[in-house]
Formats: C-alpha cells, structure tokens, sequence
C-alpha cells in the first residue's frame, strides 16, 4: 500500500511549535476528576458552542441504546445487548460508533469478519507455543458474559472473555470425607439428580479414609464440574484438596481475560481507559496484546478523507479511491524494543514523536491522544477495500512483550516464546477529541499542541515574534551508474544549491524567515559519508561557490545553515552537524 502523501516537510512540527491554527476557545485551570489518573482538560473546547441538543435524526440509528453521559457538545450512548459504544456530536450530527452501526450492509467484509468486527475488544496470548487470540464478541457477548455499570458521566463495559474448556484435572480426584459431606452430600444447593450422580462418580476408600473419583466420562466431566459451581467448589478449594491428600495440582489450564474498559466525556473529548491494575487472567497465560475500539475511527463511503499516523513528523495515508487503492500500514509509536531480538524488523531512520493519530473525514473527525500505554504502543492505518468496507486507523498495545527464545543442543532445537514476567500495571488510557467542520491535520496538529501547553503548563514567550523554522533538505544520494560496462558509485543529485536559495526566497515571499536549514548530502557519497577525508562540496549541486551563495542567503534572512554528515552508513550511524 502506498502510504498517501508525506505531510509537507515538518508542516506538522511547525503547527505545533507555532500554532498556525486556531481550535476553540481559551483554557481554564486543570482540575482532577473522579479518576484520579484522568486530568480534565478542555484545551478544543469551544464556550460559545453552549449547551446544544441532540439531533432527532439519529433516534432511529440508536435503537437499543441507552444514553449514559452528556457535556455540552458530545453525547454518550451505550447498547447493553452488544457492547457497542456511540458518541454523538450535537454540533453536526455525526454519530461516531466503536461498532459501524451500517456493518450489516458491509459487501467486502465476510460473515467471519463482520463477527471479528463486531468485537470493540481483542487480547492476544500465548498457549502451547502458538498465538491465539479471543474477541469480545464471540468469546464474550455471545457467552451472555458482558455487564455493564453506570460511572460518573459514561459507562464501564466488563467482559469476562474465556474459554470454558474442562479436563478432568479441573475435578477433585480425592476429598476427605468431612469435606465431601460438606460439598457433595450435605449441600443445599445440590438437587436429588445431582446426589444420585455424586454416588456414581465417588467411591470412598476405607484403607486411606477418603473419597476417591472413579468415574472417566465426558459426561461425568461437564456434570460434575456444573454441579462445583452450584456447591461453591472454587479453584481454591481444589488446590486446597490437592495438598491435603498428596495429589499434584494440574488444574488451572483455563484461559480467561476479565477486563473492564471506561467510557466518559470530558468537554469535546470522549475518554477511553483500560485499567491495567483491575485486569484478572490466568498468569499462566498472559496477555500479550490488548486491542480496543479497532473501528471507532472510521468512515465509510467517503474518497475525500485521509488518516493521519504520526510517521516521522506526521503522513497522510488518503482514503482508498477504487478497488485497487487498498493496504494497510502499522509502525511501533516510538520504534521497537531493543532488549527484544530485532532481526527481522526494518531498519527506520526517521523516529515517531508524539502519541497522536487521527481521521480526517472532512466536515468531522477525531484526534486521539494516547495518554497512557503510549510506550507500547502500535498505530495501524486500513484503507476500505482492504479487510471490509471502511477506511480506519487504531491502536494496539503490547502488554506483555514476548520474543523467540532457542531451545537445543546446537544440533537440533527448537524456538519456543517467551515473555515478560508480569504485565504493564498502568492503563492504557486515550483522549479522543471529536472535531467538526475542518478537521485537518493542520488543526489536529494545533489542537495538540493547545493540548501540551495546557497540560504541562507551558507557555509562550517571544516566539510568536521571531519564530525559527527547521527545514532540512537533502542535496544528494548514493546511486549505482555504469560506464562502458562497468559500474561505479556515484551520486544522484537531488537539490543544488540555487535550487534551496530559490526554495528560501519563496519562503521569504511568504514571510517566513529565521529558516534554521540543515543540508544533508553536499559531500561525497551523498548521504552516506563514509569516505570522506576533507570538506569538499559537490560540484553537481554548486560546488562551495553555491554552497556560500546559500550560507549568506540565509545570513541575511536571519538564519542558520548547518552542514550535516552521516559518518557511519551501518544500523546506528552517527551524524556530525557543523554550523556555518
């Protein structure tokens, strides 16, 4: 897939280091929530949009839904059948749900996708050395264990997501005969079918004084483990019994993830919070990967819009415009784990820096800000046609890093995975700010950046009067020629000298001066300067006469030019800057 178009050179930066554009009213004082680890913020919230009303025209879209939270632009909805979460803006109308209310009609995804989609939930974990993965919606709604609870201004979902395989291992094997009057004769809860069952599977063994469990069915499998949770045999009861009559405990090979995740409005935001610290699971089976509200930032239908990842200073990925203009792209936020064997990822020069992405459908979108978890993070960007019908970006989190361990004597082996010991203890925690009318990301970039000095407590002190711009520009590249049959290095010249005077006269035309310039490539071997042994200017971009005519041009406009050298062209090449 191509990536859609490189947002222009550091334009993203330079909108949030100067605020090129406006998003809402002033900010008032932070103050703490309820949730202590949520801090109220309305740095995009427009005052003078008062307190508006919901549309009527969206009642029939919400069928089923129950309204849970309200603030003075955004409302919170909740469908207690389905889990699905909708918040709508009263500002346009625009409903934004964490399940497509159109899925039905969805003729790209199939039946099996449709279900996956429908899961505002995925944990991915590890289980006989092979990666498995349950979804909210199949592992849990159709199980009929979901719950939800009313908090403060939103919703809290809880999926108890499992699998209810048994073994024989999960039954006690021998109980003393004081703790199987106790459960399984003198139990209220037990029904005369369950007594007469009970005397069919146990035999009591005078010679050790204990009742042993004789029968191996299938069916006494699944009735005697119903008849334990109607008696109140836990877990804990059997490890208990285990001990006390010798028997080693196999028991506790179930998978299951009960999690709960946050829904609340703050302002103009919808906030979404996973509580790392409240999650239950088997340890034997860790999560690794947690994904949620996969497709709260979508659209659908619609060949105008573009999804915003934070690659390098931020890129656009345009909505897919046929058939043939599908893919998707993901990147770690802040680059791979280094502690973890990286041998099989690509090389990436230009970093992540900030934990924001977005969707741009035009008249509305949504800016998302990861407050929490962003460490872990992976940003993921479809465009419609790939896996069904909608063009959406998201966020999965790598709880639990895990890695490819080899196990062998050298001649033979195997590689088994690995992972951490316990998982992250925080939450994974995201502010999306819904935007209406123009929601490029010029103005996400502005709404970001109102967001960090609101947050931080930062503030701006001359800069609006003489602001630096950082601009790089890349004079040349190593490329492969040949001459005569024979090939050699040489180097594929990509801007001369006039050409980046040229390209600072139109930045002076347009006001824009005290350009810092940092100009890569004007040596030998391009970018990759491993050979150099003296300062010796290109003669295809200029020589040092252009390269002066450049270093004066910007001197006169009140800038800097910096001459940058890769001196190692290996994996964590160093870079030498020299200013002129």
């Amino acid at each position: 897939m191509k990536k859609g178009k490189r947002a222009l050179p550091c334009l993203l930066a330079a909108c949030l280091a100067f605020g090129l554009c406006a998003c809402g009213g002033g900010t008032n004082e932070i103050s703490l929530g309820n949730n202590s680890r949520t801090q109220t913020i309305d740095f995009c919230f427009d005052e003078s949009a008062g307190n508006l009303t919901a549309s009527a025209d969206n009642k029939e879209k919400l069928t089923g839904f129950d309204k849970v939270g309200e603030s003075g632009i955004l409302v919170l909805y909740v469908n207690r059948e389905t889990s699905c979460v909708a918040v709508e803006d009263k500002r346009s109308g625009k409903l934004w749900s964490t399940i497509p209310l159109d899925l039905d009609t969805d003729t790209v995804a199939t039946e099996d996708m449709k279900n996956m989609m429908r899961s505002v939930l995925k944990v991915e974990y590890y289980r006989n050395s092979q990666r498995n993965t349950m979804y909210s919606y199949a592992d849990c709604i159709q199980e009929d264990k979901f719950t939800t609870e009313d908090i403060e201004n939103g919703v809290r979902l809880i999926f108890d997501i499992g699998k209810t395989e048994v073994t024989f291992d999960d039954l006690p094997s021998k109980l003393s005969d004081e703790r199987f009057q106790q459960f399984f004769v003198n139990n209220e809860n037990l029904t005369e079918t369950d007594k007469k069952r009970v005397d069919k599977y146990f035999e009591f063994n005078e010679e050790e004084n204990v009742w042993e469990m004789t029968s191996t069915s299938t069916t006494t499998l699944r009735a005697l483990y119903e008849i334990m949770g109607r008696v109140g045999y836990t877990e804990e009861e059997l490890k208990y019994d285990c001990e006390q009559n010798g028997v080693a405990y196999q028991g506790g090979n179930k998978v299951f993830f009960n999690v709960a995740v946050d829904y609340t409005l703050q302002n103009d935001s919808l906030m979404v919070e996973v509580p790392l610290d409240e999650l239950e699971y088997n340890t034997s089976y860790p999560p690794t990967t947690i994904s949620v509200n996969e497709l709260l930032m979508q659209d659908r239908g619609n060949t105008a819009g573009s999804l915003f990842i934070p690659d390098g200073s931020g890129a656009l990925v345009s909505f897919s415009k046929d058939q043939l203009d599908t893919g998707s792209y993901t990147i770690d936020l802040y680059g791979s784990d280094r502690s973890i064997s990286n041998l099989n990822e690509e090389v990436k020069s230009i970093l992540n820096l900030m934990p924001v992405y977005g969707v741009d459908a035009g008249n509305s979108g949504i800016l998302a800000i990861i407050e929490d978890g962003d460490t872990f993070a992976r940003i993921t960007a479809t465009k419609a046609g790939t896996l069904n019908s909608y063009n959406f970006v998201s966020a999965s989190y790598t709880v639990s890093a895990s890695t490819l361990s080899a196990v062998g004597d050298g001649s033979a082996g195997s590689q088994l995975p690995v992972t951490q010991k316990e998982i992250y203890k925080g939450s994974l925690r995201t502010r999306y700010v819904i935007l209406d009318e123009e929601a490029s990301y010029s103005r996400m970039a502005a709404c970001y950046k109102k967001y960090l000095m609101q947050r931080d407590g930062l503030e701006l002190k001359g800069v609006s009067q003489t602001p630096e711009f950082q601009l790089e520009l890349i004079g040349s590249v190593a490329k492969t020629k040949s001459f005569l049959g024979f090939q050699y290095e040489g180097i594929q010249k990509l801007t001369t000298f006039d050409q980046a005077v040229e390209i600072l006269k139109l930045y002076e035309e347009a006001g824009v001066d005290h350009i810092q310039l940092q100009f890569s490539g004007a040596l030998k071997g391009g970018l990759d300067n491993y050979s150099v042994k003296k300062t010796k200017f290109l003669s295809e971009l200029g020589g040092a006469k252009g390269y002066k005519k450049l270093a004066q041009t910007l001197t006169d406009m009140g800038g800097h030019l910096y001459l940058a050298n890769a001196l190692m062209s290996e994996i964590g090449r160093a870079s030498c800057r020299e200013r002129v």
